[in-house]
């Protein structure tokens, strides 16, 4: 295998430990989420199509903060799922807000996690198989089947 594919090969799979790493983030704040104060916020206007703004008292002073969620992405990019977010989260309605004691500018309006958690890690987890597969073929660790 030539040098070019070695370093394609080799992007693929940090790529892949980016994504796990980023997951496990995620992850991590989705389980911390469940364990914070909670307080009642109002959703403001939003600025953009999907997005979630919230305003809250917490730390002794107004936050404003816009994480529905470390447990799935919502995005501007999908109008069906920015329709529904927006249809959820009406502004001006009451919200209960889960913020971060020790952050008080951290929260989320759903906390813990969702089964789309594990999807980035799972796909992480191929994509740095993937980019270990030529070290694996040359050691005969790996043999291809014909």
């Amino acid at each position: 295998m030539n040098d070019k594919a070695k370093i394609f090969f080799c992007v693929v799979g940090l790529l892949g430990l980016a994504a796990v790493f980023f997951d496990a983030w995620l992850i991590y704040w989705g389980i911390q989420s469940v364990k914070w104060t909670t307080t009642m916020g109002t959703i403001l206007p939003n600025t953009a199509k999907g997005q979630v703004r919230y305003a809250y008292l917490a730390g002794g002073k107004s936050q404003i903060c816009e994480t529905v969620s470390y447990g799935y992405f919502y995005t501007n990019s999908n109008s069906a799922e920015a329709e529904q977010v927006e249809e959820q989260f009406k502004k001006h309605s009451e919200v209960k807000v889960f913020y971060n004691p020790s952050h008080p500018d951290q929260a989320v309006l759903e906390p813990g996690l969702r089964g789309g958690n594990w999807g980035l890690a799972v796909a992480g987890l191929g994509l740095i198989f993937v980019g270990l597969l030529p070290w694996l073929l040359e050691t005969g660790a790996v043999t291809p089947s014909r």
